[in-house]
């Protein structure tokens, strides 16, 4: 006997059930991986940007420690280059510079960025220190230029070098 206009069909299938359940599942862990990706990547561009802004903080604003230093050696425990709070001595820059371009053996360039607190549990980076008159020319420089696709970290400050303004720029990178 045939019934026509009375079929009833399925409206839900245990097929469709798993294959939504399966869908929900995948979407889910994707977008967990996608968030821990994420809050990786900005943990290490806010280490990176902390230590930049550290670095070029204790060289700008501090005359390091001892305050007299004239070379690299286990009692100087920080590197400084302000006479007072954020006003730069030339002659510290100048001896700075000796020191990085001395530094070509790797424990030394490791004692000068420990100085430095470029030295990190897990990370170590390199930098560029940069002092720019207010035109933008350059007036020192020392360190290595930032090489390959990684990310580089630039901080900048205002300070005074001979009651003149200046901008100090410290560029940092992982090694």
């Amino acid at each position: 006997m045939i019934m026509n206009g009375t079929r009833k069909g399925q409206v839900i299938s245990y097929d469709l059930m798993f294959a939504s359940t399966v869908a929900v599942v995948l979407l889910g862990i994707v977008l967990v991986a996608s968030n821990t990706i994420a809050g990786a990547s900005q943990a290490r561009y806010e280490e990176g940007s902390s230590v930049a802004d550290m670095a070029l903080s204790q060289l700008v604003l501090t005359p390091g420690s001892p305050s007299d230093w004239k070379e690299l050696n286990e009692d100087m425990h920080s590197i400084g280059l302000a006479d007072s709070r954020g006003v730069l001595d030339a002659g510290k820059i100048v001896q700075f510079i000796k020191f990085e371009q001395l530094a070509a053996a790797p424990a030394e360039r490791d004692e000068l960025r420990a100085r430095l607190g470029l030295l990190r549990e897990g990370a170590a980076y390199e930098f560029e220190f940069e002092v720019l008159s207010a035109d933008g020319s350059r007036l020192y420089s020392t360190g290595n230029q930032p090489a390959g696709e990684g990310s580089v970290f630039v901080s900048r400050r205002v300070a005074r070098l001979d009651g003149e303004p200046v901008f100090a720029v410290m560029k940092v990178w992982r090694k």
